[in-house]
């Protein structure tokens, strides 16, 4: 059954129909992004006949992955059988379980939660004496998980000049002995792991080069260094590679998030086809208006001036409060 594109604004439908080379969707917030991104997908399985098992849709957490799932499910009434519609970590953890003693691990291996991790970590710093009023373990903890997602090792931290990163490099360099010891890896590792996993094994990158011949990210402004090497490993033989964001909405550079992976997007794919989203479905005028003025105080940005069709709607009113309390009362 055709995928019904009539019922989408202009932008949306143009973001739909570009299916070959590199795209790059600047989408507003309230814009429709995630409807865009599932009739796209939708568009290339019923229209242009693309397999479902060679799609590969990433999102950045397993609420708007199991949306995505069921908004594919109700467009694609014959199935989706086969697509990877996941997360980063998602998709990270079945490579891995594919092909786990490339990397050095056995098939049975453990991940390691958030609590296992910290639970290590402050095993660890006690026995290496690392003092933990000097050097917090919460922020030794940070300092190893931007490490890792920026692909910087335990040595190459290790020479810097902060006593700080030496001190989170010791804890480091520990953590990596001690779980590979125990067969096991933390969050921020299996990205790192898959990352050498595709970067030095070329048969197992030739094979997902293959098999994944339609990849999208959605929330591209909040990929990391690692999730953006990972995503352009995998995208670089058949360059259909669409990336969705905003850049006025980036919000985890606090956990390696780097802005740059979609400002540069054009450096890197000079050839891709860019599509503004900015007709908001959400917000009234002066909503929108007060949003704009604030956003384009941003220094770094891709122009874009959200609208809607909805009026202007009430007037915003500004309401300072003296503490959260107050704020709380007021807003209930």
């Amino acid at each position: 059954m055709p995928v019904d594109i009539a019922t989408l604004n202009g932008p949306q439908a143009e973001a739909v129909q570009c299916t070959e080379g590199p795209l790059l969707v600047l989408a507003g917030a309230g814009s429709g992004k995630t409807r865009v991104l599932t009739y796209r997908i939708a568009h290339l399985v019923a229209d242009l006949g693309i397999a479902p098992w060679r799609i590969l849709a990433i999102t950045f957490t397993n609420k708007a992955a199991a949306e995505m799932r069921e908004r594919l499910g109700a467009l694609l009434p014959d199935g989706t059988r086969g697509m990877w519609v996941c997360t980063f970590h998602a998709m990270c953890v079945r490579m891995l379980r594919e092909d786990p003693e490339l990397v050095g691990y056995r098939p049975n291996f453990t991940i390691y939660d958030d609590d296992d991790s910290r639970r290590l970590v402050k095993t660890i710093m006690a026995d290496l004496d690392l003092d933990q009023k000097q050097f917090p373990m919460n922020a030794v903890r940070a300092k190893i998980s931007a490490a890792k997602n920026a692909l910087v090792g335990p040595d190459e931290l290790a020479s810097s000049s902060n006593p700080a990163d030496r001190a989170a490099a010791r804890a480091y360099r520990e953590l990596d002995r001690r779980l590979a010891r125990a067969n096991a890896m933390d969050f921020d590792d299996l990205l790192v792991k898959t990352f050498e996993l595709l970067s030095k094994r070329p048969e197992v990158l030739e094979r997902y080069q293959d098999r994944f011949r339609q990849i999208s990210v959605d929330e591209y402004q909040d990929t990391n260094h690692v999730q953006y090497a990972i995503t352009n490993l995998l995208a670089a033989r058949h360059r259909n590679l669409m990336v969705v964001g905003d850049d006025d909405q980036s919000i985890y550079s606090w956990r390696g998030a780097d802005i740059q992976n979609i400002l540069d997007f054009e450096k890197d794919y000079p050839d891709a086809h860019v599509v503004r989203l900015e007709q908001n479905y959400r917000s009234t005028g002066h909503i929108l208006a007060a949003a704009n003025a604030v956003v384009a105080n941003n220094s770094r940005r891709k122009p874009k001036r959200l609208f809607t069709d909805a009026g202007d709607g009430e007037k915003i009113r500004v309401f300072q409060a003296s503490d959260e309390r107050d704020e709380g009362r007021w807003i209930g």
